[in-house]
């Protein structure tokens, strides 16, 4: 319950628009995070961050925020911290719709998620993924591997 409550603030919170900003002061997408992501020549971290400030300077961006969160996670292998940072806020906006099932990176992190739960003698937690993703993917070349 905790962590459906938490999920759910997480993502009201990234689908959240200000009033303020009106259709022109929204700005485009690929351009912004283009601009973000050049701070990764000066270290991971660095370049992280200013993706993350990004998204949270624009929370109503949802193209935005899935950009930005798939980059991270892209770019984060080796960092369990970022790692977590960006799954769990994409794994929030697919909860609310924002994001679809069909999206390689939704399914790669339920997968990376049952693996590690498997691998930590999560048996519960494992199970209940893998009940999960039989039902999304019932019958893709992607959920052959996992039964």
């Amino acid at each position: 319950m905790k962590r459906t409550l938490s999920k759910m603030l997480l993502a009201t919170a990234l689908l959240s628009a200000p009033a303020a900003l009106d259709a022109q002061a929204q700005t485009d997408p690929r351009q912004a995070l283009a601009e973000a992501e050049k701070a990764y020549a000066d270290g991971m971290e660095v370049g992280n961050e200013a993706v993350r400030e990004l998204i949270e300077r624009d929370p109503g961006n949802t193209e935005l925020a899935v950009a930005g969160l798939r980059s991270i996670l892209g770019r984060s292998h080796a960092s369990a911290e970022w790692t977590r940072y960006a799954s769990e806020r994409l794994i929030a906006l697919q909860e609310l719709g924002a994001v679809s099932w069909n999206q390689d990176v939704i399914f790669d992190i339920y997968h990376a998620r049952f693996l590690s739960d498997l691998k930590a003698h999560r048996r519960l937690s494992a199970k209940l993924l893998h009940d999960e993703l039989s039902t999304h993917y019932h019958g893709s070349h992607r959920f052959s591997g996992l039964s």
